[in-house]
């Protein structure tokens, strides 16, 4: 983005998303693994239900900008998709539902 002269890059956005796909790889790893601890019950609350909250503030960030770039768009959708998924499979998770594979 810096090499492109991007303006006002999405950086925040972005650091968000990998965070955030970073523990779930974290959570999926310790899963099949290592033993389950008290820090991956955290780190998986953390994704469970603050996550789906810090990506829908960083969307909103992004809301006016989404048309200055790729960058802004991607980040923006990127977002706003982790939102929606996470809270559907609290949804999911709260409620009981079985997916059916």
């Amino acid at each position: 983005m810096s090499q492109m002269k991007i303006e006002s890059p999405p950086f925040l956005a972005y650091f968000t998303l990998f965070f955030n796909f970073g523990g779930w790889l974290l959570v999926l790893l310790t899963a099949m693994f290592w033993e389950w601890s008290g820090m991956a019950t955290l780190g998986f609350l953390y994704l469970m239900l603050v996550a789906p909250l810090v990506t829908a503030v960083a969307a909103y960030n992004l809301l006016g900008e989404w048309r200055l770039s790729g960058f802004h768009k991607v980040g923006f959708v990127a977002n706003i998709t982790y939102s929606a998924l996470s809270l559907i499979l609290l949804a999911a998770w709260i409620f009981g539902w079985q997916l059916n594979w």
